[in-house]
């Protein structure tokens, strides 16, 4: 649970020491997957490509061996390498789990929910959701539009975290206005089903609209969809 994150450390958290009647019926129909339910919601520099990186071997503890490694490397520097030998799997999770903390301890709001993924997934570590949602808000309140979405949808389903449906919304919508494109589709979701907060039309297509416009697959669909149903019941009436 988090409680009192103020009064904890970076130091503590890295030493483990934290604990129409048709219309509408189509239209529930086409819109009832919510968001919240699903697990982490994504990792910062999922989109960047491997092929110009340095290759990186590991040894047995994890420890990052190069051709040329740095004296001090950047924390962006140490995620990216974390990213890449995280996409070995198993056998890359232990020196990204290293990295990862290593940066996050410097403050790095990516690495930070980076490492949230790692625990709330089980990537090298023991799952847990507490230290996973202990990370994600830190990354959340310097910005990190990833761990803003993910908080906010354990806030709403009370994973990791006592349920506060007002607060999941906000961050997000913070996550949302960040640029988070998922984000911007579990919103519409939820104006559109009017769950936690009233059924908004107009706002289920605000949000549909932000989500195609940043990239999100199912978007347009969804938009035309509702569009198309809001339309059809207007001329029933």
């Amino acid at each position: 649970m988090i409680k009192s994150m103020s009064s904890y450390s970076l130091a503590d958290i890295l030493s483990e020491k934290m604990p129409g009647a048709i219309a509408a019926g189509l239209l529930l129909a086409c819109l009832f997957l919510l968001p919240h339910v699903a697990p982490a919601c994504g990792w910062w520099g999922d989109g960047e490509s491997d092929a110009d990186g340095e290759a990186v071997t590991v040894d047995s503890k994890g420890h990052t061996q190069t051709d040329a490694t740095p004296a001090a490397e950047s924390p962006e520097a140490l995620v990216h390498q974390a990213n890449h030998l995280r996409r070995f799997g198993a056998s890359g999770y232990a020196g990204a789990l290293r990295l990862y903390r290593q940066a996050a301890g410097s403050g790095y709001a990516p690495a930070q929910n980076n490492l949230g993924e790692m625990y709330e997934r089980g990537f090298g570590v023991s799952a847990d959701i507490d230290k996973a949602a202990q990370w994600y808000l830190i990354a959340a309140r310097q910005g990190e539009g990833h761990a803003q979405h993910s908080l906010g949808n354990m806030l709403i389903a009370g994973r990791g975290v006592k349920q506060d449906i007002t607060e999941g919304i906000n961050w997000l919508k913070k996550s949302a206005r960040a640029g988070h494109a998922s984000a911007c589709a579990d919103l519409a979701r939820i104006y559109a089903k009017g769950q936690y907060l009233q059924r908004d039309n107009k706002q289920a297509i605000h949000w549909w609209w932000e989500a195609e416009r940043l990239g999100y697959p199912e978007a347009k669909t969804q938009r035309q969809t509702l569009e198309s149903l809001l339309q059809d019941s207007a001329t029933d009436n």
